[in-house]
Order: structure tokens, then sequence, then C-alpha cells
């Protein structure tokens, strides 16, 4: 606990710059899941528009130490459509888990759930069976 009156004063700054951050980072976090929201639908115009809408929120995020540069860096270069392809098209990139068929994760859980499968005697080492 706070003794000091600087100590004390630290304290309730550290607060309200607590809440102020949260409000900025959802901001940011918005801004990315209105972009995936596009590429996932298969939009790669809107996506454009809409990354090039959060970009600047995002690099604001790190010039005020909310996000740090790496973070971004990776985040706008996944949410590129340029670089990666409109998600419906193919099965690779940014979050490919939503975009396995209803076949390939049946298969999965039909796979991991039987007594034969490793990862149930290393509860620590999980693996993903491979989908042919």
């Amino acid at each position: 606990m706070a003794n000091t009156p600087q100590a004390k004063k630290r304290a309730r700054q550290n607060e309200v710059n607590r809440k102020h951050n949260a409000s900025l980072r959802s901001m940011a976090r918005t801004y990315i899941k209105k972009v995936e929201a596009k590429i996932n639908a298969g939009n790669a115009e809107e996506a454009k528009a809409a990354l090039q809408e959060a970009q600047p929120i995002m690099d604001s995020m790190v010039n005020k130490g909310i996000f740090a540069k790496n973070k971004v860096a990776r985040t706008k270069s996944r949410l590129n459509p340029c670089k990666a392809p409109i998600r419906g098209t193919k099965k690779t990139g940014f979050r490919a888990g939503f975009f396995m068929s209803a076949d390939q994760l049946i298969t999965i859980i039909a796979v991991t759930q039987s007594p034969d499968y490793p990862g149930e005697s290393f509860p620590h080492r999980k693996r993903t069976p491979i989908l042919r």
C-alpha cells in the first residue's frame, strides 16, 4: 500500500491510465476484428479499405505504448490481403482454423477422442492429426 503522498498520487494516476489504456486497446482490437470479418467474408476491396483505416490506429497504439512494435507489425502483415489471400479460397494464413470443413472437424474430434490417440498419455503435448 502506498505510504507517501507521492506514491498515493502515482497509484491514482496508474488507475486512471490503466482504464484509459484499456479503452484504447479495446478500440484497436475492434478495428482489427472488422478487418478479419471482411477478410473472412471474402471481400478483398472492403478488407483493404478497413485495413487502411485500422493501420494508423494500430501505429498510434505503438506510439502510446499500448501495443509492442513487433506485435503491430505482425498483425498488419497477417491482415494484409495482398500478402495473405482472402481466406475463403485458401486454408492457410491468419486464423486458418476457421476454414476447416465439417468433415475435417469431425475427423479431428473422432481421432482425438479415440483411446489410441497419443495426446492422452501426454496431456501437455497435444497433437493435431494430419488430414489427408
